[in-house]
């Protein structure tokens, strides 16, 4: 009998994919880059291995990436007789959200999150990495699975947008490696740069305005927090694809070391996102409010108002 819960390696995660079948692949929260192309990617190499994979239909899913997961969605309630997978999931409590809120029957999760040995039943954690789109190529390179021009896309997506196009301090020499790889396999990446870390909608734009106008800085210079408020959205047409990255806005003047950005959500409670150059620690300060992420980038959810929300930030960076 398994061990619940045991960290296993990537020679572990191929061997239970390659004698398993009927895969459905879980993401999380608000999916980014990394956790939807790491499905995409895992989805399409275990078709191409001749067995049947989909990815669950996340609701939260923006029109930036509605047409990479599209053709692999499963829209589904009943998970009975489903291997599950969960990719880039960093705690239960972040699985997607018409996913069931504990982790029972997650049979196995890929994930490059620190700080947390994993919930499932089988845990493939690699936090020296900087994406989980370089832990799931390794595991496809030791499933030994053809990798498309597709797949590399889907991946390339994955470890572009948790470096921010590689220009985060997390980008190291193995992630250009595993960049240039993907070039090599396919990865359109003039395509994926352009459209993911160029081009914005005007309603983008007027809400990086408003947004830059507000911002109010602390610690003389070292902090700067960001409000995100409904009717700022409002104002500027903005949806949900607009919201995406908006983290690191606080964190581009110059000489800021600590960007707090704190969103006003629909039902009262606040999005508080942090990013920091070099110090402190943004996973601790976030795990003061019960969230958590990596180094320098990581969230949470705090149950109050926004004013009252931004005072407690204050007082904890103050207090880091």
């Amino acid at each position: 009998m398994e061990t619940r819960k045991a960290a296993i390696t990537i020679e572990d995660a191929a061997a239970f994919l390659s004698t398993r079948d009927n895969y459905l692949i879980i993401t999380h929260r608000q999916p980014d880059g990394d956790t939807l192309g790491c499905a995409v990617a895992l989805c399409a190499a275990l078709r191409t291995l001749g067995k049947s994979a989909a990815v669950l239909t996340n609701p939260q899913i923006t029109r930036s990436y509605a047409e990479l997961t599209a053709p692999y969605e499963l829209d589904t309630s009943d998970f009975g007789g489903y291997t599950l997978i969960a990719v880039d999931v960093p705690a239960a409590s972040h699985i997607q959200v018409n996913f069931p809120s504990d982790e029972v029957g997650i049979a196995m999760l890929i994930d490059h999150h620190g700080g947390h040995e994993g919930f499932a039943e089988r845990n493939l954690i690699l936090p020296r990495l900087a994406s989980c789109g370089e832990v799931t190529l390794r595991v496809l390179r030791a499933l030994d699975a053809e990798i498309t021009p597709a797949i590399a896309t889907a991946l390339y997506i994955a470890v572009s947008t948790d470096t921010g196009c590689f220009r985060y301090k997390n980008t190291t020499a193995e992630t250009l490696y595993a960049a240039a790889e993907l070039v090599s396999l396919g990865a359109e990446n003039g395509r994926i740069n352009y459209e993911l870390f160029t081009v914005k909608r005007l309603s983008r734009i007027k809400l990086e305005a408003a947004v830059i106008s507000g911002m109010e800085f602390y610690d003389r210079g070292d902090t700067a927090v960001a409000s995100i408020t409904l009717e700022m959205i409002k104002a500027a047409d903005a949806d949900e694809g607009d919201m995406e990255d908006t983290a690191n806005i606080a964190l581009t003047p110059q000489g800021v070391e600590t960007a707090i950005t704190l969103r006003e959500m629909p039902d009262g409670t606040t999005k508080l996102s942090v990013r920091t150059a070099n110090k402190p620690n943004a996973a601790e300060i976030c795990r003061m409010f019960g969230g958590g992420g990596h180094d320098m980038a990581a969230g949470a959810t705090i149950k109050a108002a926004l004013p009252e929300a931004k005072s407690l930030v204050i007082a904890a960076i103050s207090a880091a």
